[in-house]
């Protein structure tokens, strides 16, 4: 929205998301997440302090200083400093395990091409399974709080005691799940060049009658429960 509402006003804005949950590695997500703050973080934080000039165990030093600063710039709380942690303490791990020269590339002795696809994979999933679990710290009150919620997230699985305990309804639920689709289909086009750009080639038969279904779309598929949820990076 701010880059949209940017362009009507002549400004272009950087890019500072770049489908970060389609990363690799932890170090890939920060390279496509929050691009300006990791930017700044890196430049007035992670380079002064040494960055990877003095060694390994200087440079893991760094990364951890870096990302926990990064926790406390979004408020002080010992949530966001988990959360900051959890972060460096991954990159670390990552340093030590994938390559010297990049960690989003295979682990060292995946050399074999047919398995290539399956470390790929496991990688994905491993990525994610790590901002998720940050991202419980970085939600949560407490830190109470966010152990209960790890350690209860099985507990009683209903489905829909889940839906009634966040206000939502099947019909509302499945809103989220088509615009999620819609969302992940994006980004998976953005993967090979801006939709965007591509878009504006076409005629303006399509061009405008994409524009119409998804103005329509976005009225119609409009999630509201009767009350007012405010955007949480608000508070930053």
């Amino acid at each position: 929205m701010a880059v949209g509402l940017a362009k009507l006003l002549g400004i272009d804005l950087i890019q500072n998301f770049k489908q970060p949950y389609f990363a690799r590695s932890i170090k890939g997500f920060w390279a496509s997440w929050h691009i300006s703050l990791s930017t700044w973080l890196k430049d007035y934080i992670y380079i002064p302090l040494g960055g990877n000039r003095k060694g390994a165990l200087r440079r893991s030093l760094n990364l951890l200083i870096t990302f926990l600063v990064s926790g406390l710039w979004h408020g002080a709380s010992w949530t966001y400093v988990v959360w900051g942690g959890v972060h460096g303490v991954a990159q670390i791990v990552e340093n030590a395990v994938y390559s010297k020269t990049d960690a989003c590339k295979p682990p060292v002795g995946a050399k074999d091409g047919l398995a290539k696809p399956a470390v790929i994979f496991c990688q994905h999933v491993i990525t994610l399974f790590v901002i998720c679990l940050a991202w419980v710290f970085f939600r949560a009150n407490s830190i109470s709080d966010a152990f209960y919620a790890l350690t209860h997230q099985v507990t009683g699985l209903s489905v829909t005691a889940t839906l009634q305990a966040l206000g939502m309804t099947w019909l509302a639920a499945g809103k989220v799940c088509f615009l999620a689709l819609l969302l992940w289909i994006y980004d998976l086009l953005a993967t090979k060049g801006d939709p965007i750009l591509a878009l504006r080639t076409k005629k303006w038969p399509l061009r405008w009658g994409l524009y119409i279904i998804l103005g329509v779309s976005v009225i119609v598929l409009r999630l509201h429960n009767g009350a007012d949820a405010s955007f949480i990076y608000f508070q930053f």
